[in-house]
């Protein structure tokens, strides 16, 4: 495969309803579009940046200049040789910028699966014709309001609800959901709203310390000076904690923790937490004997 030429489009979408979360308001989506060019076909991906670098280092215009000025050129340099599994290598030259690197692979990838006539399902080995969809619902105006878009979701078939939260929006909309739709599949996300200060409220204990709402897969990231540590809770009463440096692939690290989270909750009982903890070191020897 030979890269001829990649387009960036921008374009941006008009939502239905506005969306706010913890760090801004929204009314339109505004999205940067990868077209891929090929000798084998024309591949799209989009690159999954903000338009401001408020939330996250990589931001729209920034991602638009390095993939015009580096990563496009260093691909278009690679010749006939040219394929999805070697463009990470290809760029690896190139310091951060993962949206951006993600995005030409993304289209690349789509190119070659195109060209094959492989959906993109089977290529990651999936087992399932159809998954259950979910929603992400902003924080609104009041408790009403957040209901009625919730019901309206679920009577469109949305099996799983993501509630935006922050500080002074959290146990009260968790609470109404969850005892208005019974077991529907929930996850709260506060887009980094809450701060060391906050580990200690009542909110963060009820959301993340306890199982009181049935929230799936809880994660917190506390940002440091040059770390990152990730929290995610695992099966009731366990914590998954990992620390890592400054410059770690976030998301990445992210995945691979729910990952594992999902293969080992079903063994990871409350039983079995207790006979490990059991098994902790007291004073240089174990508080029962390992059998």
């Amino acid at each position: 495969m030979i890269l001829e030429a990649v387009e960036l489009r921008v374009v941006r979408l008009p939502l239905v309803v506005p969306f706010r979360t913890s760090q801004a308001a929204q009314d339109e989506r505004v999205a940067l579009l990868v077209r891929a060019i090929t000798t084998d076909g024309d591949g799209w991906a989009d690159c999954g940046v903000s338009p401001e670098p408020f939330y996250e280092p990589e931001f729209l215009t920034g991602a638009r200049a390095v993939l015009a000025e580096y990563l496009v050129p260093m691909l278009r340099a690679a010749g006939p040789e040219l394929a999805a599994a070697r463009v990470q290598p290809l760029l690896a030259q190139v310091k951060g910028h993962q949206m951006a690197k993600a995005a030409l692979e993304t289209a690349i990838l789509d190119a070659e699966l195109r060209a094959a006539g492989l959906p993109l399902a089977r290529y990651l080995g999936a087992v399932a014709g159809r998954v259950p969809a979910g929603v992400s619902v902003g924080i609104p105006g009041s408790l009403g309001e957040l209901l009625d878009q919730v019901t309206g979701y679920a009577e469109e078939g949305y099996r799983r609800i993501k509630l935006k939260i922050e500080p002074g929006w959290d146990i009260e909309p968790v609470r109404a959901v969850r005892e208005r739709f019974g077991d529907i599949g929930l996850q709260v996300d506060a887009n980094t709203a809450y701060s060391l200060a906050d580990v200690g409220t009542q909110g963060v204990r009820a959301l993340f310390c306890s199982n009181s709402f049935a929230v799936y897969r809880r994660q917190a990231i506390v940002e440091m000076d040059q770390l990152f540590l990730f929290l995610m809770s695992v099966s009731n009463g366990s914590v998954l904690a990992v620390i890592a440096e400054s410059s770690c692939d976030v998301g990445l690290i992210g995945y691979e923790m729910a990952m594992l989270v999902s293969r080992t909750e079903a063994t990871l009982t409350p039983q079995l937490i207790a006979e490990m903890r059991n098994m902790l070191p007291v004073d240089g020897a174990t508080r029962s004997p390992v059998g």
